[in-house]
């Protein structure tokens, strides 16, 4: 089974966005980041609020080219 972390880093990559950009910008401590790249577990609610943050931002990524 992936952890939390692998999964964020595998779906950030996926949708171009910087990891640690998406900690914040979803409101997790730049130190939470470190922590579970240093390989601490990240907690359910912690991941899914970076996991919603990436997908939101991928989805005004998509709509942004597509009005281009």
């Amino acid at each position: 089974m992936k952890s939390y972390m692998t999964t964020l880093k595998n779906r950030a990559k996926r949708h171009r966005i910087p990891l640690k950009d998406a900690f914040l910008e979803a409101g997790v401590r730049d130190s939470t980041y470190y922590r579970a790249n240093q390989g601490r577990e990240l907690r359910y609610e912690t991941a899914k609020l970076v996991w919603d943050y990436i997908t939101d931002a991928s989805k005004k990524q998509t709509h942004k080219k597509e009005a281009e």
